[in-house]
């Protein structure tokens, strides 16, 4: 059932693009044929205009519908969780016990329905654009796909940097918590002391975690600089040779720009749920009986 309501939350995100990305290029076609006929195409723009208003009208209500699955889910994990660990939890791992019941599907919902949409309005985004693009100019395409390859390879080498980030921090959370729930006497310095270095251990941690994405994810997004470096050369080059319009080329620039935004959109995704992910590997690992809750 979640397999088939991700597959429409799927094809929202893909109708979303198309209707995101269609206005630019229609807009161009009424120029072009403004520019050879010397009249407006009237339906082209009024088509447009239309597309232009459903953009945010559509990007809402997938948001409300995406709302309206996450609520569903969240009670079904956490109903499904406090029947596999309630049986387990005693007085001194309930805090744990909360942690996972709580935190962990609260820190991972993202990555039920939302994930989905936004994978796939970004990634139908880039595809489209792209191919706009190798429309123009073949060549162009180049500096697109140098800024993909330069990700997708930043991104192997790193794998194992990023997927560490964030358990530590998570696991140390987890422990401050039951710490909090097992404290008998807030007036015992040796329990207050103890939650305090605890504390002091999760702020470190949430800083390195976070400085470490943040410096993963700024050098990921260099792919920006890269496309637009390479298409400029290319560009200029192949206006030099008379293999390119200037207004072809400013059209295909925009593009360019469809392509490097939802790219970044992407790699903003990936980094941005590492400690979702660690969450949800939790509750999974919970959920089929491999942990103790």
């Amino acid at each position: 059932m979640t397999m088939f309501l991700n597959l429409r939350v799927i094809l929202i995100g893909i109708a979303g693009a198309l209707i995101g990305i269609a206005p630019p290029y229609l807009i161009g076609q009424a120029i072009n044929f403004y520019t050879k006929h010397g009249e407006i195409d009237t339906l082209i723009i009024s088509v447009a205009c239309v597309l232009i208003i459903a953009t945010p009208c559509g990007r809402l209500a997938s948001h409300l519908y995406i709302q309206k699955l996450s609520t569903a889910t969240r009670k079904s994990l956490k109903t499904r969780l406090t029947e596999k660990i309630i049986l387990k939890t005693t007085l001194e791992n309930h805090g744990e016990a909360i942690d996972l019941i709580d935190g962990d599907v609260e820190g991972s919902i993202y990555l039920y329905h939302n994930i989905y949409l936004d994978i796939a309005s970004s990634l139908s985004a880039l595809l489209l654009a792209l191919f706009i693009v190798l429309h123009y100019n073949p060549s162009l395409t180049i500096a697109p796909l140098s800024a993909i390859l330069y990700i997708a390879t930043f991104k192997i080498l790193t794998r194992r940097a990023y997927l560490s980030s964030y358990k530590k921090y998570v696991e140390t959370n987890t422990q401050l918590i039951s710490n909090i729930s097992n404290l008998r006497n807030s007036s015992s310095l040796s329990d207050l002391e103890l939650i305090k270095e605890n504390n002091r251990q999760i702020k470190l941690l949430s800083l390195i975690s976070r400085a470490k994405i943040a410096l993963l994810e700024l050098a990921s997004n260099l792919s920006y600089l890269i496309g637009i470096i390479l298409l400029f050369y290319i560009g200029s080059n192949s206006i030099a040779n008379d293999t390119l319009s200037i207004g072809d080329f400013v059209s295909a620039a925009v593009y360019l720009e469809r392509v490097l935004v939802p790219t970044g959109a992407l790699v903003s995704i990936y980094y941005a749920t590492g400690e979702a992910r660690y969450r949800r590997m939790r509750i999974d690992r919970c959920l089929s009986g491999a942990t103790d809750g």
